[in-house]
């Protein structure tokens, strides 16, 4: 028995809607590029703008272009902000989650660092008496603790 749809398999990818752009990215630059186009009409009704004026004006645009393509870390602009204020503004905690592979942190490098020899574990001297008492106080639940206190 066959299917008789195709079942996408990357469903946290965003569409595509227009060439590269997502609908997200498009409501952006749109919103963006509203507030660039009204500054520029109502200051040049009233001023002869310059070229350094002109930059200004395009500074929502080119803003919003910047949250829209710029990738830090593998991680678009915007969630890279958003991620950076939440760890100003919250307490740090970490949780572990079993079977969990990726970690998503803007501050800690979590790539594998080789211990030095400086770092190796050093050995310790243990009697075999201790070591037999801690197997029979394991071995009793904790009971041979309290029947010596």
């Amino acid at each position: 028995m066959s299917l008789r749809y195709k079942v996408p398999q990357d469903v946290q990818r965003e569409d595509k809607i227009l060439f590269f752009i997502t609908m997200k990215q498009l409501v952006i630059l749109m919103v963006t590029g509203g507030i660039s186009y009204f500054l520029f009409v109502q200051l040049s009704k009233t001023y002869i703008l310059s070229q350094v004026a002109v930059g200004f004006i395009l500074l929502p645009f080119i803003l919003g272009c910047a949250f829209c393509f710029i990738k830090i870390k593998g991680l678009g602009l915007t969630q890279f902000f958003l991620l950076n204020v939440e760890h100003l503004l919250l307490p740090a905690r970490r949780y572990w989650q079993p079977g969990s592979q990726t970690l998503v942190s803007s501050t800690v490098d979590f790539s594998m660092h080789q211990k030095n020899e400086k770092e190796a574990a050093v050995p310790k001297n243990i009697s075999a008496e201790k070591i037999k008492n801690l197997a029979d106080l394991i071995d009793s639940g904790g009971k041979a603790a309290r029947s010596n206190d």
